[in-house]
């Protein structure tokens, strides 16, 4: 274990180059990044930059710190849904892109990521948090009270 973890939203422009990274980072594992690019290119750089400063209003990142030092991120991308009869205002939230460095995996940065996630849910007045994990994850998920099989998809691309 490192130091002390902190957690806490990210603020575009001061954290997106921390963002970026671990992003970048997340993608690599995934294999959609380049093999052997342990540094995110300028041009994923400036189109997520582009994308985070057009999407704040509807998702959430927070950051794990070991001091200064990004080591997890996860995202609430949150949803207006339409009114219902009884229920004037409705939303629901997406977990997205956990993430921990590797070396720092089953320490408790994911669940502390995780936390913050469902806290500002709950302060958001979410109905429900919807998550597609990935089989290694299904388990962590499930400890933090997530029920219910795989969320299912139509691949529309």
């Amino acid at each position: 274990m490192t130091g002390a973890i902190t957690v806490r939203p990210a603020e575009p422009g001061r954290d997106t180059a921390a963002l970026v990274g671990l992003r970048w980072l997340w993608g690599l594992e995934k294999g959609r990044a380049p093999v052997g690019s342990a540094e995110p290119s300028p041009e994923f750089a400036a189109r997520f930059a582009t994308w985070l400063a057009a999407n704040t209003s509807t998702h959430t990142a927070f950051l794990a710190l070991d001091g200064d030092r990004p080591v997890g991120m996860a995202w609430l991308a949150t949803l207006e849904r339409p009114p219902d009869v009884d229920v004037p205002v409705r939303r629901s939230g997406f977990v997205q892109s956990v993430f921990v460095l590797p070396a720092l995996r089953d320490d408790g940065i994911g669940a502390a990521l995780l936390t913050a996630v469902v806290a500002t849910a709950r302060d958001r007045c979410l109905q429900y948090l919807l998550v597609s994990p990935s089989e290694r994850s299904v388990p962590f998920y499930r400890r933090h009270g997530f029920t219910g099989d795989h969320r299912l998809c139509l691949p529309l691309t």
